[in-house]
């Protein structure tokens, strides 16, 4: 049996409630449609004065009101959900309504609860139970009875709704006077925030802005902006006008000036400093209230890159003489140095398409072109007169002038003269009219040296005779490497006489193609040309210094030989180590003996000198002159190198040995080797004294002199039977010094 039977079966108890039950419902469903119509109407009411505010203050961008259209809809569809859309879909079944009853008319004691649990059971359950099923029809009755009896209405909580409703009326109330105190900027906003179209307020205060291009300013990084707007026609003049700006790193407000004179007070101005950044900036009228006050649309700045030189190359084409080639320098050019007459060429690269690029040096302007199909890479050639500064000045397709333009400097480097050293080897400043000057020549160039030659000048007490010069001969001349050599030069031919100075100088040319060959010189070596008697008395001086020096020496050898034949009878005999006293004195020894042995190289060196100025001068034979070497130069070298180290080497030793016997020992074959050290400095003294500081010598000057007016095969029969003479008494001196050992 349905439970529609049942009720009917319980006398129409059940119908009765159910009725009552079925009214709760309509009447809770009309209340809830009420109050959420109510309040959507509110939401719209609020959201569309709040939307015509945010428009009419901000002035959206059609970007932004679609955003707002969006959070609005969104925003409106979450209320009618919440105040209408799921109230109105809660289930109201007859127990929920039963509880709603309860709660309202607590009179009812559960009875409706229960009537409405006893008439939703089946009729199975009551089978076999008579009484139970009396008592629910008895209490359905008496629950039927008491709910006909209730007013239905006062479940309704009416103030909700009537407040609900007096919102609504007064949201619509006000949107309506928006409305009408907005007049056509609410029909404006309408088109706007509901249809997206571009339409914009009407003010009674307007400002247009100047130079704009395509509602932008286009500007130069690091340039000011200068921002101009004026009054447009037939609107009123803003008193004060704000120009607010939006950057990236947040807002700023600033108020522009207002220009008076000529211009008329409808002028505003402002001035941005240094625009680094791309920023947007609207205009604003203070002061004349909410809606009437002047908003510019927002306007973009977009800074415009500078065009810069990326990389930049240089290419130099050297002269050919220079052998130089071709060079390159890439990079942070700074100061460039190049040979005069060179040619360069430049090749770069901007960080922005060019419409041409300009090099500016010398006082004039050279056009460097872009390069077909690379605007970005620029080319040219010049040649470079003075040097000095050059500017690089770049020109992009948008007319953005570069910051400062690219500078470096050119340096023409000038093919300088070549540097050259001379000096004289194996003879002095003085000379005689026969004498070979020996040269050891040093000369460079910076690109090359192209011939080499001599010039000299005489001079004597009258002043001096004019320069003369003649090619010099030297291997390996033409070259670019620097040049060593060394060569001679006889000034026989040149039949000078004595007394007379020849001031001389080696000079060099080199292979310079664009201003001429230039010539360097060396310093002036000059020679006092004198006869050989003078010569030869300068020569016996110098020598007699050397025999006196070699005297010395062999007095301070003598004292170190008894210091060491001493030391072997006080010293090296006693047994146990040496004191550091005698350690000392040894050290000393030493020290002579070291001293001594460089002394006697530079006696060898000087007399070696000397011998080998003769034989430049021409005075004496090579062959006598290298024999006398023999008999004093190479003993002393042997004394230097040889006998005093080995000396200086048994002295050291000694110092080592563990007992007195072997001290003894090495201190007597020390004390010989002294004594023979003296020996053959003596005979060496010896040699030079029988020479009488080079005697002979003096004698070959004296028979040259006096032998000049005879004839040539005479002089030269005399000399040779002289010099041999001298060797056999040499000779002669050696032997009877064996025999006597």
């Amino acid at each position: 049996m349905t439970p529609a039977e049942q009720k009917k079966q319980a006398g129409g108890a059940g119908g009765r409630i159910d009725g009552k039950l079925q009214a709760l419902r309509t009447v809770l469903r009309s209340s809830i449609w009420t109050r959420g119509l109510a309040l959507l109407v509110v939401s719209m009411a609020v959201l569309a004065c709040l939307s015509f505010g945010i428009d009419r203050a901000f002035r959206l961008s059609l970007t932004g009101r679609s955003i707002a259209l969006g959070l609005y809809l969104c925003a409106l569809a979450w209320t009618g959900w919440k105040v209408l859309i799921r109230p109105a879909l809660v289930v109201l079944s007859d127990s929920v309504l039963a509880d709603i009853l309860e709660a309202r008319f607590p009179e009812l004691r559960d009875s409706l609860r229960s009537a409405v649990s006893f008439l939703a059971e089946p009729p199975a359950t009551n089978k076999g139970k008579e009484l139970t099923a009396l008592l629910k029809r008895e209490v359905t009755k008496e629950a039927a009875k008491k709910v006909e009896k209730l007013e239905l209405s006062e479940v309704i909580d009416r103030k909700r709704v009537s407040e609900a409703g007096v919102l609504a009326l007064c949201a619509a109330c006000l949107l309506g006077l928006v409305a009408h105190y907005a007049g056509d900027s609410f029909d404006i906003w309408m088109q706007r925030q509901l249809l997206l179209a571009e339409a914009d307020y009407e003010y009674e205060a307007e400002l247009r802005l100047l130079g704009l291009e395509n509602g932008e300013y286009a500007v130069p990084r690091g340039d000011t902006l200068r921002i101009v707007a004026e009054t447009s026609p037939g609107k009123k003049t803003p008193i004060l006008v704000s120009i607010r700006f939006d950057y990236r790193s947040g807002e700023s407000r600033q108020y522009m000036e207002r220009s008076g004179g000529k211009d008329g007070p409808g002028r505003f101005e402002y001035e941005h400093p240094s625009v680094t950044e791309d920023f947007f900036f609207q205009l604003k009228e203070e002061g004349s209230g909410f809606f009437s006050n002047y908003h510019s649309p927002r306007y973009k700045v977009r800074v415009l890159e500078r065009p810069e030189v990326e990389q930049l190359m240089i290419t130099n084409k050297a002269p050919p003489y220079t052998g130089l080639g071709t060079g390159e320098t890439r990079g942070d050019i700074g100061e460039l140095a190049v040979p005069v007459g060179s040619e360069l060429s430049v090749r770069g690269l901007s960080t922005k398409p060019l419409e041409r690029a300009v090099l500016v040096t010398e006082g004039k302007e050279f056009v460097l072109k872009p390069s077909p199909g690379e605007p970005r890479t620029f080319i040219g050639t010049w040649t470079p007169k003075l040097g000095g500064t050059c500017l690089i000045r770049l020109e992009d397709t948008e007319g953005v002038p570069p910051e400062r333009p690219f500078q470096f400097s050119v340096h023409m480097v000038e093919d300088r003269p070549p540097v050259v050293q001379a000096s004289p080897t194996g003879i002095g400043q003085m000379i005689t009219a026969q004498a070979r000057i020996p040269l050891k020549l040093k000369a460079r160039d910076d690109y090359g040296i192209d011939s080499m030659h001599l010039r000299w000048t005489l001079q004597d007490a009258e002043g001096s005779e004019n320069a003369a010069e003649e090619p010099l001969e030297l291997p390996g001349v033409p070259t670019r490497k620097p040049l060593d050599a060394e060569t001679e030069w006889d000034i026989a031919r040149l039949k000078i006489e004595p007394e007379k100075r020849l001031n001389l100088q080696v000079g060099a040319a080199d292979n310079d193609a664009i201003s001429g060959s230039k010539r360097g010189y060396s310093g002036i070596m000059s020679f006092l040309v004198v006869t050989p008697e003078k010569l030869g008395e300068e020569f016996l001086r110098r020598e007699l210094e050397q025999r006196r020096a070699l005297e010395r020496i062999i007095a301070q050898e003598r004292v170190i030989r008894d210091q060491a034949y001493s030391m072997v009878d006080d010293t090296w005999s006693k047994p146990g180590e040496i004191s550091r006293e005698d350690l000392r004195k040894m050290q000393d020894i030493s020290r002579s003996e070291r001293q001594h042995a460089r002394q006697l190289e530079s006696i060898a060196s000087a007399i070696e000198h000397i011998l080998l100025e003769m034989e430049n001068n021409q005075i004496g034979e090579a062959d006598d002159l290298k024999r006398l070497a023999k008999l004093i130069i190479d003993p002393l070298r042997n004394l230097a190198g040889v006998a005093l180290p080995q000396i200086i080497t048994k002295l050291d030793s000694i110092r080592e040995l563990p007992d007195e016997r072997s001290r003894i020992a090495s201190g007597l074959e020390l004390g010989r080797s002294i004594d023979a050290k003296i020996q053959e400095m003596e005979t060496i003294l010896v040699q030079m004294q029988r020479l009488e500081g080079f005697t002979e010598i003096v004698k070959h000057l004296r028979a040259i002199i006096r032998t000049q007016t005879e004839s040539g095969s005479a002089t030269r029969e005399a000399y040779k039977s002289l010099i041999d003479d001298i060797f056999e008494d040499d000779l002669f001196e050696e032997d009877k010094g064996e025999g006597n050992k």
